[in-house]
């Protein structure tokens, strides 16, 4: 065994580690934090789809909801404090229903309706910030899974 090559190799290991939380964090920060705001939100993208929102226009707003708040909770992670609730109140949607949506929409997003919601992303964004909307991270464009 050569000590000089598995010290070399374990640094490198870790070199890639720290690169790869680095970016997990940045793709998962939030763009927006004040759950004030997901009533915008939800306007805008009524606003944007142009029409009576059905089941399909929910899971795509839920989905965009997640990207905007908590971007992690598609990986995985929680929601933040009183997200669903606030969800829950802007949508009227029952909370449980939004979590069993909200589990299955990065699956559905790539399956159905990617194409949809990277054409609705930038309009909404521009939409928030002529409404002064602040944004907490930069606000990206979704390629995920592509």
């Amino acid at each position: 065994m050569n000590v000089k090559k598995s010290i070399a190799s374990l640094k490198e290991s870790r070199e890639e580690l720290e690169r790869a939380q680095r970016n997990y964090e940045d793709a998962t920060r939030p763009i927006l934090k004040d759950l004030k705001d997901l009533e915008t939100v939800y306007r805008v993208f009524l606003r944007c789809v142009s029409k009576q929102p059905g089941n399909i226009e929910r899971e795509q707003f839920l989905f965009i909801a997640q990207v905007f708040f908590c971007p992690d909770h598609l990986f995985g992670g929680k929601f933040p404090n009183g997200f669903r609730r606030e969800l829950a109140h802007v949508t009227g949607i029952c909370p449980t229903v939004i979590s069993d949506i909200c589990k299955r929409s990065l699956f559905r997003f790539e399956l159905y309706y990617k194409q949809e919601i990277e054409n609705l992303f930038p309009l909404i964004i521009e939409e928030l910030r002529e409404k002064g909307v602040s944004f907490v991270a930069e606000a990206r464009k979704i390629v995920l899974g592509g």
